[in-house]
Formats: C-alpha cells, structure tokens, sequence
C-alpha cells in the first residue's frame, strides 16, 4: 500500500489506512487491512453485539479474523483494535486522526 499524503486545512492528514506514525501501528495496519479484504467496513458500521469484538460469532467477524495477520494479540488488545475500526467505520478518517 502506498503511504500518500493528502493536505487538509494545512496539515498534512495521512492517507486513510496509514498508522505509520502512530502507536501501535502494526496492530492497527493489520486490522485496518483485515477489515478491508474481509469487505467488512459496513458490517463494523453498524456493529451492535453484547458480546463485544472477543466473544461475537458473526461470520463477518470470522472472516475478518482469519484475515488478522498480527499474532501478538490478547483478549483485550484485540477488542481495542476492533474498537478502533468501528470508531473509523462509524465516523470516518479524518475524524479518525482528528481525535
């Protein structure tokens, strides 16, 4: 993937997908692909389980899931992740980047 920059009300905003400059950003650049080849961003935009991200059995989540590539994760480490992807699938990139 091409890490591009867009220019945005004077700033420089990193391409949508690109986490290079922030924490965690081999944890993120994976789930943010893994939701990307699993066509699962609509899905995450309305996701509304009780069970949370660790314990949903949807089969959206499983086909995101086999797609995480990143094996490092705990319980926790991956709902956070998970947690990121909805706020970007709910409220977009720049809002993403902007919070």
């Amino acid at each position: 993937m091409e890490l591009a920059l867009l220019m945005f009300s004077g700033y420089k905003m990193a391409a949508p997908g690109d986490f290079s400059n922030m924490k965690y950003s081999n944890e993120l650049d994976d789930a943010y692909k893994a939701v990307s080849i699993a066509e699962a961003w609509d899905w995450l935009r309305t996701f509304n389980d009780s069970h949370g991200f660790v314990f949903c059995t949807d089969p959206m989540m499983l086909k995101i899931n086999r797609n995480i590539r990143y094996d490092g994760h705990s319980g926790s480490s991956f709902a956070w992740v998970m947690r990121e992807m909805e706020f970007i699938a709910k409220h977009g990139w720049t809002a993403y980047i902007s919070n």
